[in-house]
């Protein structure tokens, strides 16, 4: 200690007085020790995780674009293609559907319409019979009539 205090005795007192101010108020060499020691500790607990991960999916990435790509587009043009011949299936289906239901509403329409007709015609028919039968009817009365007045038996 003795020669420290010699030491600050023989320099000069604002050089003193600057290292004084220096030691107290320059936290830089510590700062650069306390961050050296931070990224040497956080480095080691990581061990690099970080940059063999991202070399990682970079080599898959890498592996999707050169082989996955062709892979896909070959399953999905299969795919596509037998899900497009099913559609077209299902919709022919639908079709059918469709006009056989149309064909029966149309064909339930016809046969109501024929047998109302029918009806219709019966009734026409009934009604004309019994007309004859009616002037039938009158004609013999009449004639019966005709033959005893003129009858002269």
């Amino acid at each position: 200690m003795n020669s420290k205090i010699q030491s600050a005795e023989r320099k000069n007192p604002a050089a003193v007085g600057f290292e004084i101010y220096s030691r107290l108020f320059n936290h830089r060499p510590f700062l650069q020790g306390e961050i050296e020691h931070f990224v040497k500790n956080f480095e080691e607990k990581r061990g690099d995780r970080e940059i063999e991960n991202i070399f990682g999916i970079l080599e898959r990435v890498s592996e999707l674009r050169d082989h996955g790509v062709d892979k896909l587009r070959l399953n999905l043009s299969e795919s596509c293609t037998q899900i497009h011949a099913n559609l077209q299936v299902a919709e022919s289906m639908v079709d059918r559907i469709l006009q056989a239901s149309d064909t029966t509403e149309v064909e339930k329409t016809l046969l109501s319409s024929r047998e109302c007709r029918e009806a219709e015609l019966e009734e026409f028919s009934k009604d004309i019979h019994k007309r004859y039968k009616r002037i039938d009817e009158n004609f013999l009365l009449r004639e019966e009539e005709l033959i005893k007045k003129y009858n002269v038996n």
